[in-house]
């Protein structure tokens, strides 16, 4: 079973990193835009920023990146990870990459707005929202 998804994994990755002209983008890192913990990001790119989608091991999410400069971007997420423990996330990032936004290693910063899921200890209450920074990191092929 883990070769069989190893051999999945690999063969998506290379295909993505295949077709991944200009128009596309692939990458996979640690963070809310990668859906929380380990994920695949997958984006459509325009003029001026990326639509992006990500599936994770415990979560996923999508979001809009808008380049600032040929190297960050600011843009926002939503979010729905299971690994953070919460319901309702929203993010506001910016983020960085090392030789660009489409390529290579990048890292960012992200505050994020979340209702914490505590309905494990019977306190569900929808009316409290905290605010909590996170960084996320990650390669895009």
């Amino acid at each position: 079973m883990k070769i069989k998804m190893g051999l999945t994994f690999a063969i998506l990755l290379l295909s993505c990193h295949a077709n991944s002209a200009q128009l596309y983008s692939f990458g996979v890192g640690a963070g809310i835009p990668y859906g929380g913990a380990l994920g695949m990001q997958f984006g459509v790119l325009t003029d001026n920023g990326r639509l992006r989608g990500s599936i994770a091991i415990l979560g996923v999410s999508a979001g809009y990146d808008y380049f600032i400069t040929d190297r960050c971007s600011v843009g926002g997420t939503a979010i729905r990870a299971w690994s953070l423990g919460h319901k309702n996330n929203y993010a506001l990032g910016v983020n960085c990459g090392l030789k660009s936004n489409t390529k290579g290693f990048n890292y960012g910063l992200d505050i994020t707005s979340h209702q914490p899921d505590d309905s494990l200890f019977g306190d569900n209450d929808d009316s409290k929202t905290e605010i909590t920074p996170l960084i996320n990191f990650g390669y895009r092929f």
